[in-house]
């Protein structure tokens, strides 16, 4: 998003339930910042070590700035720091008072609130996995990606309920009401040809049935990939 132009966004309010979503528009807003350098506000928060580098920047000082250069990066990212703290509901405001103005330490503690290793935390994003039913979205579509990122932020954490594709177009199958009981079982026979590489099969499948079936059936079972 151009400078300049934050009260024109749709930037959510993050609340205590949608920080997976709410970070994407952050890092959205972040890396279009008017700077060569920018993206180092957001490279200091999602680091993590590795063999080369192991020493975390989070305590860059970015108030810092001798030159013209180094102003206007100081500049671009205290414009962040309010943008973000003005899409907080007051109680996670509150938290945010005693913070450093440093992006990358404001977004850590941010996701440390949503979650923070602890074990309750976990068991709160598995059931919210869990709990994900098509009728809480306005169509299928909202629902499939919904799912998904819950799949994806399950397996980044290394939770448990997302180890196999049974295991995911299960719990896909709870969330849906019966009448979708009959589609699913027909894309759950895809997987399994997919899985065999039985490519023969599969093109019989993809230009003889949809003869035979609606064809949003067709357009459904080609768009729905589970696993990511």
């Amino acid at each position: 998003m151009p400078e300049g132009q934050e009260g024109k966004s749709k930037l959510p309010t993050l609340n205590n339930y949608n920080f997976t979503t709410w970070i994407e528009y952050i890092k959205d807003y972040i890396l279009a910042l008017e700077h060569e350098d920018a993206f180092d506000i957001w490279g200091h928060y999602v680091w993590v070590a590795t063999p080369g580098d192991n020493v975390d920047p989070i305590d860059h000082d970015w108030q810092q700035a001798n030159n013209a250069a180094s102003k206007k990066l100081r500049m671009c990212h205290n414009k962040a720091f309010r943008y973000i703290r003005q899409s907080l509901i007051p109680e996670i405001f509150d938290t945010t008072l005693r913070l450093p103005v440093s992006v990358p330490k404001l977004l850590r503690h941010l996701r440390s609130l949503w979650n923070d290793g602890t074990v309750s935390d976990k068991h709160r994003l598995m059931d919210e996995y869990t709990a994900i039913k098509l009728g809480d979205y306005a169509d299928f579509a909202g629902y499939l990606a919904a799912f998904k990122n819950k799949v994806h932020t399950l397996k980044s954490y290394g939770l448990g309920l997302v180890a196999s594709e049974d295991d995911i177009l299960y719990q896909l199958h709870k969330g849906l009401p019966d009448a979708w009981s009959t589609m699913i079982y027909r894309q759950y026979i895809v997987l399994l040809l997919l899985k065999l590489c039985l490519f023969q099969m599969l093109a019989v499948f993809t230009f003889e049935w949809p003869k035979r079936i609606p064809a949003f059936l067709g357009r459904w079972l080609a768009s729905l990939k589970i696993a990511t």
